[in-house]
């Protein structure tokens, strides 16, 4: 019976991270409890490489035991506070008066919606701060290659391309450190550990395959999306009869169709975080045990955390010989090139697939400043004129 539950509350939150997607301040909501989601992953990255998980510990009897921890049992809430009915009691039981007991209720009722608020405004703030300059100059570079087209100004021919190398180069070297950035964010749930440079460097250092893994599920999982975006262009094909439809009608089953396009993409955006989140926790702990971060550069929690669980204590390093220790480092150096490189392409063919995007179905400035799976999850493309129209009807 509780397994049956479990499925149909994911069910539920699916739901409405689908229905939220549609809009820019539902998909502003879910940006804040994909972090509190990759909060919590992390947690549990940690637990599973535990010497508490091998002798047979179950997650939510360990969290349960450390009120601190108490509310990632479960999956992030869209409105009610983690552990609501709890939360209410006990503060029912304290408050005074019925200003008191409002407050309780209210916080009881709106604590995950304000904090999904507050944190998704964090996190698009420190994404624009990083991505936003190569998706300026991307657009800039669209423009300016179509007005050569149109105006023949071709000595000022090279501006498009050049724009657009550099605009893609920018994005990709941003793409490169911003989602270790967002889980570190997530992980700390403080903001301003997104702009901790050198500690997430280091930890990108160390789980080099994973991090090309990563660019790759994004670039495969941004094709899924590309198809999703040029499949409206073909509709009169795919459906004959949608260029017969009543406006009201074709309204009704283009949103239809983007619904299901943003539970979709939903699923790949909440997929994507959390095995970023994985991956963060993977190298922490990686990073430590080859010294090649400290448990003083961690934050209080993160360090109480580890020591629990038995992850804190760094591996002694074995000495080698000079030509040894000279040839490991050359191997190591050609390989993190290397790796290094190809996650390099990846990223590229992402944000190469975001012109094609814009080709084949022009979506305005939105088409270059938000990129779905990486800004807000803001998936639907409704056009503005068909909805206009039927308005006016």
């Amino acid at each position: 019976m509780a397994r049956v539950w479990r499925v149909a509350v994911a069910g539920w939150k699916w739901l409405v991270g689908g229905a939220l997607c549609n809009m820019p301040p539902g998909a502003l909501i879910v940006l804040g409890w994909t972090y509190r989601l990759m909060g919590r992953a992390v947690v549990k990255s940690w637990w599973r490489t535990s010497p508490l998980a091998a002798e047979g510990d179950r997650f939510d009897d360990f969290v349960q035991e450390r009120p601190q921890y108490a509310a990632l049992r479960r999956w992030p809430n869209w409105m009610l506070r983690q552990e609501a009915s709890a939360s209410m009691r006990s503060g029912l039981k304290d408050a005074r008066g019925i200003s008191g007991r409002v407050r309780v209720i209210l916080g009881a009722v709106f604590h995950s919606l304000g904090q999904n608020l507050k944190i998704g405004l964090q996190g698009i703030f420190n994404l624009w701060v990083f991505t936003w300059p190569g998706c300026v100059i991307m657009a800039l570079a669209w423009w300016a290659g179509w007005n050569n087209s149109f105006n023949k100004g071709y000595e000022q021919s090279e501006v498009g391309p050049a724009l657009g190398v550099l605009g893609m180069a920018l994005f990709v070297a941003a793409m490169f450190y911003v989602p270790m950035a967002q889980a570190r964010q997530a992980s700390t749930g403080r903001w301003k550990s997104f702009y901790q440079l050198n500690l997430i460097w280091r930890l990108i250092r160390c789980r080099p395959i994973a991090n090309l893994v990563l660019a790759g599920c994004y670039a495969a999982a941004a094709g899924l999306v590309l198809i999703s975006v040029v499949a409206v262009t073909f509709l009169p094909m795919i459906r004959p009869d949608i260029d017969v439809m009543t406006d009201a009608t074709r309204l009704q089953f283009i949103e239809s169709y983007y619904f299901r396009v943003c539970l979709f993409g939903f699923l790949l955006y909440a997929g994507l975080h959390v095995l970023t989140a994985r991956i963060y926790a993977g190298a922490v702990v990686k990073a430590i045990r080859t010294g090649a971060v400290s448990l003083d550069e961690l934050n209080d929690d993160e360090r109480e955390l580890l020591g629990v669980l038995g992850l804190s204590c760094a591996a002694e390093s074995e000495r080698a010989g000079l030509i040894r220790a000279s040839v490991n480092r050359t191997a190591r150096w050609t390989f993190r090139t290397a790796v290094a490189g190809l996650t390099i392409l990846i990223w590229l063919a992402f944000s190469f697939q975001i012109f094609v995007a814009q080709f084949m179905n022009y979506r305005s400035q939105r088409g270059w400043l938000n990129q779905p799976l990486v800004h807000l999850p803001w998936f639907s493309h409704v056009p503005e004129k068909l909805k206009a129209l039927v308005q006016g009807d």
